[in-house]
């Protein structure tokens, strides 16, 4: 009897076991942790850049006692930029509208250092680089920068963020011994780093500063390599494991089925789209300029320097250009240039070369001799078709040309040949060496 109750009990508690151990498991919630899509394909190209190292000025312009002195010197504008990251922008007196003639004044007029971008900025982006004191910031673009160093008595002068395509300018003021403190540097160096610059007409009330000498420029030649396209398909495609690649000429083509990437050996250019995308949407030059410095910063796709240079609102796009030694660079085939067109949530089209400046070949430097912008005008007049009233900026720029000499499978060279270039229906068009004379000189 004693047995069979030992027993008993026993299976009573091997019971009891059993409930209480598939009640665990019933139960049992393991904790895991959220998976964030957004770094399954994160790939690191090129270390993150800053919005002051993106958005920067391609001239600055000093302006006094009737005469213009300007600078493209990259260490002279970083200089500069430094400076006024120190600055407080306070008691901002709105938006206002200006006239032509207003304009001119603070272009051209004396005691004004004129700040010049190749693109206009939005205000609310450029918080990021310099500091307003403002807590609400206006919707407004700017591509002058205008500080006015007249010594009113030691009174803080105003500062002018001004878009000269809306002529309209949003007005801040500075203290007045931050901008004494700017021109005292600036006069530092306004004879070595600086050119003298001549005021130009292109049209009836249209006018240009250029400089008013010849500029000696290099021509350069470098060795390239590539970074490998498998690294943007990782970058591009949500999910690289449903990506299929395949072959069409010297093409390859990526595609998961609604998106697709092509790169060009050849040309080391990289095409991307995704025609899902809606890209019938509307937008600001705000939020479009932050996608485009968020999806190049993440995951960091920066190669070589490249600076903001162009937006089309309409179709939302943003362009960023080469640059090389502080000079813009310009290619037919848009080699030069990284272009992103946005749909409403994603990336729609995304453009861009994959090779990477290695080697500079140094035997091969050679020097260019610029004409002055006097030179310029004359010749640009000269070209039938061209409205000089029609041409809105002209600028040095270098032209990038494949090397056909250089004969590898690997390895492309690349020359940099500084030309004078002329904005004409939204397009860099070059004046050639052959319309202007030819070089002069020569270290090669």
């Amino acid at each position: 009897m004693r047995y069979e109750t030992i027993k008993t009990m026993i299976l009573a508690v091997f019971v009891a076991a059993s409930i209480f151990l598939t009640w665990m498991i019933w139960n049992f919630q393991p904790h895991y942790d959220t998976i964030d899509r957004r770094d399954i394909h994160q790939v690191s190209i090129a270390e993150e850049r800053d919005t002051g190292s993106l958005i920067k000025p391609g001239k600055i312009m000093v302006n006094q006692v009737n005469r213009h002195y300007g600078t493209t010197d990259e260490s002279e504008i970083n200089d500069i930029l430094k400076e006024m990251k120190g600055w407080s922008f306070y008691g901002s007196q709105g938006i206002k509208t200006l006239s032509v003639k207003d304009i001119n004044s603070l272009e051209i007029g004396n005691n004004h250092v004129d700040i010049v971008f190749p693109e206009n900025v939005p205000v609310k982006v450029y918080k990021d680089v310099v500091q307003f004191n403002d807590k609400s910031l206006p919707d407004t673009s700017f591509n002058r920068i205008v500080i006015d160093f007249t010594d009113g008595g030691h009174r803080d002068n105003n500062l002018y963020f001004l878009s000269t395509t809306s002529q309209k300018a949003y007005v801040c003021s500075v203290n007045y011994q931050y901008i004494s403190s700017l021109m005292k540097d600036i006069n530092k160096t306004l004879y070595d780093s600086y050119k003298l610059y001549d005021v130009y007409n292109l049209s009836k009330g249209k006018t240009i500063l250029l400089p008013k000498d010849q500029t000696n420029m290099n021509t350069y030649r470098y060795i390239t390599d590539e970074v490998p396209p498998e690294k943007f398909e990782r970058a591009l495609f949500p999910d690289p494991n449903f990506v299929k690649k395949g072959e069409v000429g010297d093409s390859q083509e990526y595609t998961n089925g609604t998106s697709m990437m092509r790169t060009n050996d050849s040309s080391k250019m990289l095409y991307y789209i995704n025609p899902s995308e809606d890209s019938n949407y509307q937008t600001n030059a705000d939020d479009l300029l932050k996608r485009s410095l968020e999806f190049m910063n993440h995951p960091g796709m920066w190669t070589d320097t490249y600076h903001y240079f162009q937006m089309n609102l309409k179709k939302h796009q943003v362009i960023f250009r080469m640059y090389l030694h502080g000079t813009p660079v310009f290619e037919n085939s848009k080699m030069a240039e990284i272009m992103l067109q946005w749909g409403e949530n994603e990336i729609y089209q995304y453009n861009r070369p994959f090779y990477r400046l290695a080697i500079l070949v140094p035997q091969k430097v050679s020097e260019s001799m610029l004409p002055g912008g006097a030179e310029v005008i004359q010749e640009i007049s000269k070209i039938s078709g061209i409205s000089l009233d029609r041409v809105d900026d002209l600028q040095i720029g270098y032209q990038l040309i494949n090397d056909t000499d250089y004969d590898s499978k690997q390895n492309n060279v690349l020359i940099f040949e500084p030309e004078w270039y002329y904005l004409y229906n939204g397009d860099w068009i070059p004046v050639s060496q052959d319309q202007l004379g030819g070089k002069q000189g020569g270290l090669e």
